[in-house]
Formats: structure tokens, C-alpha cells, sequence
């Protein structure tokens, strides 16, 4: 339902300052309900778990992300940013050929979708999220880059630590956001991995409040005078993986695998990745906890999964940015379960099955 809004008290100097602002943010040529919805977008009605976690998630790792982008900003200030793994100018507009972007989702594991890509002869790219990037060396892949957003001092670091990893460094490319923990940066190095910076958007850049914008004035440099290229991470290394797959690597087909967004049925609550998340940000509110998660059937591989709040904003946020991309980008959700899709017809996500995308491309 919509609503008309009439002020009637509203002198002359307020309304111009008004539309000042809506100006200010961009919103001229927009309707003045788009641009409430725009202010009111981190107002929640419902005390829903995801809410909620949203809501903890800001103001407890402002001060990790911040403390993280300042140990790191000697190093972005004079190292090369994604900028530097764009196509030529040449070839700016040019389909680059096929990738596989690499989640942890439980189907890599179920399906053994990277023993299948290790044996294919993939002539492609292979993009990885940080967390199947050892799964991915252990079955023969050398993926050409592995991507963390995450700012996680112990989690991120044990990706990276593992004697395949030290082997393979050189012929991997790490693509890191600014905000990453500090010995995530130094065990990279250490190793012989070259990275790239980014920053996450966290926020409208346009804004002075914006934290985004602060991270791009605070990584300009000589080198960089523009600071870190901002990217929209969708809230995962997997989802960022294929943003980086289609927006600055110019791929396609991009086949999905391990991008469940879910959890397998059989999977206890208690063993859920965002399960303590949740409990510490509903102040252990078990029932509301509880209420986020539901069972989805997949109609497009026969099979159910179970999700929660987080993973369905994940799942939105995706199938939101699809509808936003190059319409000559193919993605194909080649995951064979999970919750990353969408009944909608004139969603473009593909599925296939992941034996059938490899020979596809191998016949092109």
C-alpha cells in the first residue's frame, strides 16, 4: 500500500533545503518517495534475526575494520590495486572466455565438483573464495586468483596456511579487501603471492558519512590517486569472486559451484555458520534464532536445502546484482543444490549440471 504524505507547515527555506539534499544525494531526477526509501534504508520495523544481526555486525567490527585498514594502509598506498588486473583498453568491451567461481557451499563436497574440474582440462579461469582455495588445490586446481573480504584475524590466515598453498603462491593472485586482517596481508608475502586491493562497499560513497568514501580518500596515493576501486561484495568471498569474475575480469559463461547459500537438510543447527552470530546478536534468543531458518526445495536440481536469515540476504542481494549486469554475461548456477536460485522467468540465471557446462565450453 502506498501513502500520500501532505505537509502542510512546511515553510519555504525547509523545502529548499530539502531538495537540496535530495540533490545533494543524487536523487534529482527520482521521486521523492525513492529518495525516503533511500534515507530510511538501515531503519528496521521487525526484530528479525538478520536484522538484528545486521545491526551487530556494524558496531561490533567497525573497530576490527577499521583497525585492520589502518595496519594495512602502508602497504595499499604503494601496492597495485584490482585495477591493474582489468583487460587492456583495447579489450575493455571483450567477453575474456569462461571461469568457474569456487564457493565452500556442502554441494563441492557432496557432487566432488573440483575432482571433476581438476580432471576436465578447464581452459578457463578458475576464481576462488579464501575457503576453498586448499579444497581446490588438493584435487589438482591452481585457481588464478583467491578472493577475502572477510576481516577475521584466525579464520582468514588458516585459508592461506598450508604447505599447497606456499607451493602453488606464484601462480595465485590474491585479491584482498582493505579492511582484511593484517597477518592475512604479511603470511601472503611471506609466501610469494601477489595481491590486489580493493574496498568493500559498505555504503553509499556519495555521502560524507560514508565509511566507503573514507576508505577511498584514505588509499589514495601517489600510486593510486584515486585509492582502492570500491566493489559491492554481496556479503561473501563467493559472491565477490563472481563480481569480480563478470565486472573486472569481463568473463563469460560463469559457471557456480560450491554457491549453496544454504546448508544441507541433515545439517544440526547448532553446526550452521551463522548459528552463534545469530544467538550473540538476538542476545541468545533461541526462539527468533530459530525462526530464521526454513527449508527450501530446489526445483532446478529435485532437492531441498535448508537457509537462514543471512543466507537468504545473501541469496537476494545475488539475484538482485544479476539483474544489473552486462546482459551478454552468462552465469550458470552449476551447484546441483543449495538455495541460490530463483523461479522467476525472467531471473537470468542458468542451471546446469556441472559435467554438462565443462563439456559445453570444452566443444566452443
Amino acid at each position: 500500500m502506498k501513502a500520500q504524505l501532505v505537509v502542510e507547515d512546511l515553510d519555504d527555506v525547509v523545502l529548499r533545503k530539502l531538495l537540496k539534499m535530495k540533490d545533494n544525494d543524487q536523487f534529482t531526477s527520482k521521486t521523492w518517495g525513492e529518495w525516503f526509501s533511500f534515507l530510511t534504508r538501515d531503519v528496521f520495523l521487525n526484530d528479525s534475526a538478520g536484522e538484528m544481526i545486521q545491526k551487530s555486525t556494524r558496531q561490533n567490527l567497525l573497530r576490527t575494520w577499521c583497525g585492520n585498514l589502518a595496519d594495512n594502509l602502508p602497504s595499499i598506498r604503494e601496492m597495485d590495486t584490482i585495477r591493474a588486473l582489468a583487460p587492456a583498453d583495447e579489450d575493455a568491451d571483450k567477453i575474456m572466455g569462461p571461469c568457474v567461481v569456487v564457493g565452500r557451499g556442502p554441494s563441492l563436497f557432496k557432487h566432488q565438483h573440483l575432482k571433476l574440474l581438476g580432471e576436465s582440462g578447464f581452459k578457463g579461469i578458475v576464481v576462488a573464495s579464501d575457503g576453498a582455495l586448499i579444497e581446490c588445490l588438493k584435487n589438482g586446481v591452481v585457481p588464478n586468483y583467491a578472493v577475502s573480504v572477510d576481516g577475521n584475524k584466525e579464520l582468514i590466515w588458516q585459508w592461506y596456511n598450508h604447505p599447497l598453498v606456499a607451493e602453488n603462491a606464484s601462480k595465485i593472485a590474491s585479491i584482498l579487501c582493505v579492511t582484511v586482517a593484517n597477518n592475512v596481508l604479511k603470511h601472503i608475502q611471506k609466501i610469494g603471492m601477489k595481491a590486489y586491493w580493493f574496498n568493500p562497499q559498505f555504503d553509499d560513497w556519495r555521502r560524507n558519512e560514508s565509511f566507503t568514501k573514507l576508505q577511498m580518500l584514505l588509499t589514495a596515493s601517489e600510486k593510486n590517486p584515486n585509492g582502492a576501486p570500491n566493489v559491492a561484495c554481496l556479503g561473501n568471498a563467493g559472491a565477490t569472486a563472481w563480481v569480480m569474475s563478470h565486472a573486472l575480469l569481463r568473463r563469460s559463461p560463469i559457471a557456480l559451484i560450491g554457491m549453496d547459500m544454504g546448508y544441507l537438510p541433515e545439517t544440526p543447527v547448532e553446526q550452521t555458520s551463522y548459528y552463534r552470530a545469530m544467538m550473540e546478536g538476538t542476545g541468545g534468543n533461541v526462539n527468533l534464532v530459530m525462526q530464521s531458518y526454513g527449508k527450501v526445495h530446489n526445483p532446478f536440481f529435485h532437492c531441498d536445502a535448508v537457509n537462514d536469515a543471512v543466507f537468504r540476504q545473501y541469496r537476494d542481494s545475488f539475484l538482485s546484482a544479476l539483474e544489473q549486469i552486462n546482459p551478454q554475461i552468462r552465469t550458470v548456477q552449476c551447484s546441483e543444490g543449495g538455495c541460490l536460485f530463483s523461479e522467476d522467468p525472467s531471473c537470468r540465471l542458468e542451471y546446469m549440471k556441472f559435467k554438462d557446462f565443462l563439456s559445453e565450453v570444452s566443444r566452443n
